[in-house]
Protein backbone atom coordinates (compact mmCIF):
# COMPACT_ATOMS: atom_id res chain seq x y z
CA UNK A 1 0.00 0.00 0.00
CA UNK A 2 3.25 2.22 1.01
CA UNK A 3 4.04 1.98 -2.84
CA UNK A 4 0.70 2.73 -4.48
CA UNK A 5 0.86 5.95 -2.45
CA UNK A 6 4.60 7.03 -3.56
CA UNK A 7 3.57 6.13 -7.31
CA UNK A 8 1.00 8.88 -6.99
CA UNK A 9 2.88 11.17 -5.35
CA UNK A 10 6.12 10.65 -7.53
CA UNK A 11 3.51 10.58 -10.57
CA UNK A 12 0.91 13.43 -10.05
CA UNK A 13 0.34 14.46 -13.51
CA UNK A 14 -1.08 11.12 -14.22
CA UNK A 15 -2.88 10.88 -11.70
CA UNK A 16 -4.66 14.85 -12.18
CA UNK A 17 -4.61 14.20 -16.08
CA UNK A 18 -6.78 10.45 -15.07
CA UNK A 19 -9.67 12.92 -13.24
CA UNK A 20 -9.68 15.48 -15.80
CA UNK A 21 -10.30 12.54 -18.33
CA UNK A 22 -12.50 10.93 -16.11
CA UNK A 23 -14.70 14.39 -15.51
CA UNK A 24 -14.46 15.45 -18.59
CA UNK A 25 -16.30 11.91 -20.49
CA UNK A 26 -18.82 11.89 -17.51
CA UNK A 27 -19.33 15.65 -18.36
CA UNK A 28 -19.83 14.36 -22.32
CA UNK A 29 -22.07 12.10 -21.76
CA UNK A 30 -24.22 13.70 -19.36
CA UNK A 31 -24.40 16.21 -22.23
CA UNK A 32 -25.93 13.32 -24.19
CA UNK A 33 -28.63 13.15 -21.94
CA UNK A 34 -29.74 16.54 -22.19
CA UNK A 35 -29.55 17.15 -25.39
CA UNK A 36 -30.96 14.06 -27.02
CA UNK A 37 -34.55 15.13 -26.38
CA UNK A 38 -33.94 18.85 -28.12
CA UNK A 39 -34.43 20.14 -31.29
CA UNK A 40 -33.00 23.12 -33.34
CA UNK A 41 -35.04 25.65 -34.55
CA UNK A 42 -34.33 24.42 -38.52
CA UNK A 43 -34.71 20.78 -37.30
CA UNK A 44 -38.48 21.75 -36.43
CA UNK A 45 -38.75 23.27 -39.50
CA UNK A 46 -37.44 20.38 -41.09
CA UNK A 47 -40.07 18.21 -38.65
CA UNK A 48 -43.40 20.22 -39.96
CA UNK A 49 -42.90 19.66 -43.37
CA UNK A 50 -41.90 16.09 -43.35
CA UNK A 51 -44.06 14.48 -40.37
CA UNK A 52 -47.31 15.22 -38.72
CA UNK A 53 -45.84 16.30 -35.41
CA UNK A 54 -47.94 18.51 -32.12
CA UNK A 55 -46.60 22.03 -31.59
CA UNK A 56 -47.51 22.93 -27.64
CA UNK A 57 -46.39 25.80 -26.41
CA UNK A 58 -46.43 26.44 -23.27
CA UNK A 59 -46.14 29.70 -22.32
CA UNK A 60 -48.96 31.69 -20.68
CA UNK A 61 -52.02 32.83 -22.50
CA UNK A 62 -51.17 36.27 -22.81
CA UNK A 63 -47.61 35.44 -24.68
CA UNK A 64 -49.09 32.97 -26.75
CA UNK A 65 -51.85 35.59 -28.05
CA UNK A 66 -48.61 37.75 -28.57
CA UNK A 67 -47.15 35.79 -31.15
CA UNK A 68 -46.97 31.81 -31.86
CA UNK A 69 -45.82 29.40 -33.84
CA UNK A 70 -47.92 28.33 -36.84
CA UNK A 71 -50.04 25.27 -35.73
CA UNK A 72 -48.98 25.36 -31.99
CA UNK A 73 -51.15 24.47 -29.10
CA UNK A 74 -51.60 26.55 -26.05
CA UNK A 75 -52.29 23.87 -23.79
CA UNK A 76 -51.65 23.37 -20.24
CA UNK A 77 -49.53 19.74 -19.94
CA UNK A 78 -49.76 19.68 -15.90
CA UNK A 79 -52.19 16.13 -15.74
CA UNK A 80 -53.92 16.90 -18.62
CA UNK A 81 -55.79 13.33 -19.34
CA UNK A 82 -57.27 14.93 -22.74
CA UNK A 83 -54.14 15.63 -23.96
CA UNK A 84 -52.62 12.42 -23.19
CA UNK A 85 -55.37 10.49 -25.10
CA UNK A 86 -55.24 12.35 -27.86
CA UNK A 87 -50.84 12.74 -28.54
CA UNK A 88 -50.08 9.53 -27.03
CA UNK A 89 -48.66 8.11 -30.64
CA UNK A 90 -47.62 11.00 -32.15
CA UNK A 91 -44.41 13.14 -31.76
CA UNK A 92 -44.56 16.42 -29.60
CA UNK A 93 -42.98 19.31 -29.70
CA UNK A 94 -42.83 21.79 -26.48
CA UNK A 95 -42.43 25.05 -27.03
CA UNK A 96 -41.26 27.74 -23.53
CA UNK A 97 -40.26 31.35 -23.49
CA UNK A 98 -36.28 29.69 -23.42
CA UNK A 99 -36.55 25.74 -23.17
CA UNK A 100 -36.19 25.53 -19.89
CA UNK A 101 -39.49 24.89 -18.44
CA UNK A 102 -40.00 22.64 -21.34
CA UNK A 103 -37.30 20.28 -21.13
CA UNK A 104 -38.59 19.54 -18.32
CA UNK A 105 -41.76 18.98 -18.91
CA UNK A 106 -40.17 15.98 -21.40
CA UNK A 107 -39.41 13.66 -18.56
CA UNK A 108 -42.70 14.30 -17.17
CA UNK A 109 -44.82 13.31 -20.81
CA UNK A 110 -42.64 10.25 -21.33
CA UNK A 111 -43.82 9.44 -17.27
CA UNK A 112 -47.03 9.67 -18.84
CA UNK A 113 -46.49 7.18 -21.72
CA UNK A 114 -45.32 9.88 -24.65
CA UNK A 115 -42.67 8.44 -26.38
CA UNK A 116 -41.49 10.90 -29.09
CA UNK A 117 -41.46 14.02 -27.16
CA UNK A 118 -39.00 16.95 -27.75
CA UNK A 119 -38.50 20.74 -26.74
CA UNK A 120 -37.49 23.40 -28.77
CA UNK A 121 -33.63 24.33 -27.72
CA UNK A 122 -33.60 28.25 -26.97
CA UNK A 123 -37.35 28.46 -26.60
CA UNK A 124 -39.35 30.42 -28.73
CA UNK A 125 -36.48 33.17 -28.04
CA UNK A 126 -34.34 31.29 -30.83
CA UNK A 127 -36.70 30.89 -33.30
CA UNK A 128 -37.25 34.52 -33.30
CA UNK A 129 -33.00 34.82 -33.25
CA UNK A 130 -33.34 32.34 -36.28
CA UNK A 131 -35.68 34.92 -38.06
CA UNK A 132 -38.74 32.83 -38.44
CA UNK A 133 -42.12 33.74 -38.37
CA UNK A 134 -44.81 33.94 -35.59
CA UNK A 135 -48.45 34.07 -36.28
Amino acid sequence: MYHFFDFLFNHWILLFSFFLFLFLLILNELSHLYFKNSISSSQLVSLMNLKNVVIIDCREKALYLKGHILGSNNIIIDDNEFFFKKFLKKTIVLICDNGKYSSKKVSFLKKRGCFDVKFLEGGIVSWINNNLPLV
